[in-house]
């Protein structure tokens, strides 16, 4: 997690001006600041030229290829037979996604020329871009739960829809939330509240509790796979799961960017270190959910990893910015192997063995009708 932009601001009071300078730093600032020096000697002395040759982020396993962003989230990309294919180009379209438990799906946030938003999911068995609502001022990012449960955010609204039904069941939060994931057994949704601590809604009977730790801002909640369990990250840097059977918080300390583990037992997340406001190490760490055992999955002497998540066996996928690749853990006996080089480029668009591909999909942010798709090479409107 960008340790500046974290620690910047605590200066703010107003809850969402803290919400807004976060995001603004995260996308911006930090990426600039990110990869200035590291102790195994590997020093990138010109992160401006990082920024635009580009760099991949956020890499999730799917049945298709492996699916990730940029470092200015304004793709979706597929990477598949050695290639990356471009399947969505849009304002922020690459910024919290998520992926259907069969992950064939992908929830993201469409915003149109205008700035308007609308939830949104791609098929990545199709190709094809469906908006799931018509572009408004507030709209959240989609998540799903289940075996064909969708849920996102419409001002202050939760609109939950379970087994596929057409017509959603409404929940009032209260206040907009970006991010409400309803868990994958799909009685509680987590979400932020106006002084953004983190609360639980029980969806049977509507009841609220706070679960974040008392003077801590919270954000960023992930569901265990077994619903009883809530990672989240802390505006001071640190990372907590919050325990719905014991009632409490464990902290795990520093870190961001939780993956679960299936067994809902673990989770592996980044951890960061800084000395005298440079960042100078990042790597990959795996947790029991309550902290009490840690390992590093990474050498923080030789390694600048980021950006972990868990695959459906268990591997872990990150991205190394020292050696500007995706690379997988082998759970066997912890090698790591590379999948994906990244090449520097112009403008981030020279990757080893890239190509376009037959079937990648592009979206301007334009469309604007309810249910719309948008077809191979095509702008929907």
């Amino acid at each position: 997690m960008p340790m500046t932009a974290l620690l910047l601001m605590k200066y703010f009071v107003n809850p969402l001006a803290s919400r807004l300078y976060f995001a603004i730093c995260s996308a911006i600032l930090l990426p600039i600041l990110l990869f200035p020096a590291f102790s195994a000697g590997q020093i990138i002395t010109d992160t401006y030229q990082l920024e635009q040759e580009g760099y991949l982020r956020m890499p999730l396993e799917t049945p298709h290829g492996i699916v990730a962003t940029s470092n200015y989230a304004t793709e979706i990309f597929l990477i598949s037979d050695d290639r990356k294919h471009v399947l969505v180009s849009a304002p922020g379209a690459g910024m919290y996604n998520t992926l259907s438990p069969d992950r064939n799906l992908v929830g993201f946030k469409n915003i149109n020329d205008e700035g308007l938003q609308a939830p949104a999911i791609l098929d990545l068995t199709t190709g094809e871009t469906e908006l799931l609502h018509d572009h408004v001022w507030s709209a959240g990012q989609p998540s799903f739960f289940g075996e064909n449960g969708l849920a996102f955010t419409i001002g202050n609204t939760l609109l939950v829809y379970r087994n596929g039904a057409d017509e959603p069941e409404e929940y009032d939060l209260g206040y907009y939330a970006n991010i409400a994931p309803v868990s994958p057994d799909g009685r509680h949704a987590v979400y932020n509240n106006e002084r953004d601590q983190l609360m639980v809604m029980d969806l049977a009977d509507r009841s609220v509790r706070v679960i974040s730790e008392p003077g801590v801002a919270a954000y960023g909640p992930s569901w265990s796979r077994d619903s009883r369990k809530i990672a989240y990250m802390s505006n001071g840097g640190d990372l907590f799961v919050y325990s719905l059977d014991a009632g409490r918080n464990y902290t795990l300390g520093q870190g961001s960017d939780p993956s679960w583990h299936d067994d809902s037992r673990e989770l592996v997340f980044m951890r960061s270190e800084i000395e005298d406001f440079q960042l100078i190490k990042m790597y990959i760490v795996r947790s029991s959910f309550d902290g009490s055992r840690q390992e590093h999955l990474t050498d923080p002497e030789a390694t600048a990893a980021r950006d972990a998540s868990v695959t459906r066996s268990g591997e872990v996928l990150y991205f190394d910015a020292l050696e500007r690749s995706i690379i997988r853990i082998d759970q066997q006996d912890n090698r790591k192997i590379p999948v994906f080089k990244q090449e520097p480029g112009n403008g981030g668009d020279s990757y080893l063995r890239e190509g376009p591909g037959p079937d990648a999909t592009s979206t301007t942010g334009t469309t604007s009708t309810t249910g719309t798709t948008a077809t191979t090479g095509t702008t929907a409107t």
